[in-house]
């Protein structure tokens, strides 16, 4: 389960609530909040940036939002989040 905030107060109470019946989390967070709502967390902790900060820090460019939402898709299936049945289920379309 994707949980954007997860570092904040209410986020780490839905991560603390999905973990317990069985979710596998990622923890979406802003560069620099803290870590101390998701002690306890067995979560990936990814890091988000907005579009001006992710240019000068990673190199990052703006891309259509399908292609965006198509690529993290595409994440998420080849590292485990989505089951087998899912994945065969899922029509990539280019």
């Amino acid at each position: 389960m994707v949980i954007t905030g997860a570092a904040g107060f209410i986020g780490s109470a839905v991560a603390r609530a999905a973990q317990a019946r069985g979710a596998k989390i990622v923890a979406l967070v802003e560069p620099g909040a803290g870590d101390r709502n998701l002690e306890g967390i067995d979560a990936d902790r990814v890091m988000i940036f907005n579009d001006e900060r992710a240019r000068a820090e990673i190199g990052y460019a703006s891309r259509p939002a399908r292609e965006a939402i198509r690529e993290s898709a595409r994440w998420f299936a080849d590292n485990g989040y989505v089951t087998a049945r899912r994945r065969a289920a899922i029509k990539w379309r280019e």
